[in-house]
């Protein structure tokens, strides 16, 4: 991860030029947890480095990682809390022996977790509880050992439920209670799923795919969507897929020549409490997504100007002065770096607060350069005066 985006590595290459859209949430803790379907149904408790807010599914119908197999398992879920509308879940499931296509989607609140077959949904599980230390999951139904992986993390998360629109008119999703910041909208371009229950689109009218979103406002938003074979189709298959890079949700037919159904973009800038959306191409019918919400962290970061601690409290038995960083570790001399402020005090909170000048504090000092030899760390430190203090202050 770097300062302005991150590096990526290409283990195999590619054979064509393959459009990625990178979803990158900063300022809270995240974790990535490999489980297993469980033997019994019921609640199962994994573990957490730190107590979680926020809840990603992601899964298929392998019982390996690392391996692959014909058909098409694959599910995509999230969640915030215990309650059905605190959970979304959308899964897919694709038939690859020739002849007529088995095909079905299962896109709908309540659960978080879900893999389907061609005509029912074989394991569900919903979000029971985030712990101090751990995430605790409820399952429903489990017939196998598949893998998933939970992306836990912490900050401000919501999932707000709604159904497209048959008008072009701008309508509005709440309920957050706070600003968003970035929104991921996901969609099978059907109506919402009744549970446990998959869904198909033998009529061919309607988008049976999957549409995902992101939009950080009105003017930085992707999707990429794709329209499954739809149930039932004989002869040529009619996969197709679509990305742009101005709209949030896609909608698209499964006709022998595609045709553009829904098209939805981000109709304002967000606002508190408010995420408000805009068809530029109305849907036929109004069809299921859920929104899931990125906010601000729950505690803004406090910003530190003092990166290391001199003369911190010790005992007489340590007989030597102690430097530690400003969370209170213990610092090995090498470590230190110029261009950082250095507060040098005893009996001190373990935040200090940076003044606007030393005449408010005048423990503050700024390292300019420094050398470490034989153990021991030479500093040469700039502390302002009281009367270039009050010049800076008058100009």
């Amino acid at each position: 991860m770097l300062d302005t985006g991150f590096e990526y590595e290409i283990l195999e290459q590619f054979g064509a030029t393959v459009t990625v859209v990178v979803e990158a949430i900063s300022g809270v803790e995240v974790d990535a947890i490999e489980i297993t379907e469980p033997g019994a149904i019921g609640v199962q408790t994994y573990s957490t480095p730190f107590r979680p807010t926020f809840l990603e599914v992601l899964g298929s119908g392998k019982t390996a990682f690392g391996t692959a197999s014909a058909d098409v398992e694959v599910c995509m879920g999230a969640a915030f809390g215990s309650g059905a509308d605190q959970n979304a879940v959308w899964a897919d499931f694709e038939d690859s022996g020739a002849g007529n296509s088995n095909a079905a989607i299962y896109c709908r609140r309540t659960e978080c977790l879900a893999i389907c077959s061609d005509t029912a949904v074989l394991c569900r599980a919903s979000l029971e509880a985030f712990n101090e230390t751990a995430i605790e999951l409820n399952w429903h139904e489990r017939n196998s050992t598949r893998k998933f992986v939970l992306i836990v993390m912490t900050g401000r998360h919501y999932i707000a439920h709604g159904l497209t629109q048959t008008d072009t008119n701008p309508f509005s999703l709440t309920g957050m209670t706070w600003t968003p910041e970035a929104i991921e909208m996901v969609s099978a371009a059907l109506g919402e799923s009744t549970q446990d229950t998959v869904s198909t689109d033998p009529g061919n009218t309607l988008g049976f795919g999957f549409s995902d979103g992101f939009a950080t406002g009105p003017t930085e938003r992707a999707v990429i969507a794709t329209r499954f074979n739809f149930d039932g189709n004989t002869g040529v298959s009619r996969e197709v897929y679509q990305h742009e890079f101005d709209e949030v949700y896609a909608s698209i037919s499964g006709a022998g020549a595609p045709v553009q159904l829904g098209l939805i973009d981000v109709s304002a800038a967000f606002t508190p409490d408010t995420v408000t959306l805009v068809h530029d191409d109305a849907d036929p019918s109004q069809l299921y997504f859920f929104l899931i919400v990125h906010g601000p962290p729950v505690i803004e970061a406090r910003q530190r100007s003092v990166k290391y601690l001199h003369n911190t409290y010790v005992s007489r038995e340590e007989g030597r002065p102690i430097l530690r960083d400003a969370q209170g570790r213990d610092l090995p001399l090498e470590e230190i770096q110029p261009d950082n402020y250095m507060h040098s005090a005893a009996f001190m909170f373990p935040t200090p607060v940076k003044r606007h000048s030393n005449i408010e504090e005048n423990h503050l000092h700024y390292i300019e350069t420094l050398s470490v030899r034989g153990g021991k760390l030479s500093v040469t430190v700039e502390r302002e005066s009281l009367f270039s203090s009050v010049m800076k202050r008058l100009g």
